[in-house]
């Protein structure tokens, strides 16, 4: 079934319909499985260290996954012509000092 069909029927059905078809999607659940067990280690986590350290750590895990999601659109033939062709952003460069 395509996503786009997927969530035609999605809209279309009503709120018991939308729960069911949720918590038949294979996907849908192993994602939500992936999020809990993600919320319950960062309880873990503060129950043995400091906020600050625990939301440093969390911080630095989405800044890896980020680069590594990047990394591998980039070498995937599934990127589009259109996205590799976007330029880059100028660097800032300061104004030379008087």
């Amino acid at each position: 079934m395509t996503p786009r069909r997927h969530c035609r029927r999605c809209l279309r059905a009503s709120p018991s319909g939308r729960r069911k078809l949720l918590l038949t999607d294979r996907r849908w659940l192993l994602a939500f499985g992936a999020e809990t067990a993600g919320w319950l280690m960062y309880v873990a986590a503060l129950r043995l260290a400091p906020l600050s350290l625990v939301q440093a750590v969390a911080a630095s895990g989405v800044a890896v996954l980020a680069l590594n999601t990047q990394a591998r659109l980039s070498s995937s033939s599934a990127v589009s012509r259109s996205t590799r062709s976007v330029p880059k952003p100028a660097r800032f460069r300061p104004a030379a000092a008087n």
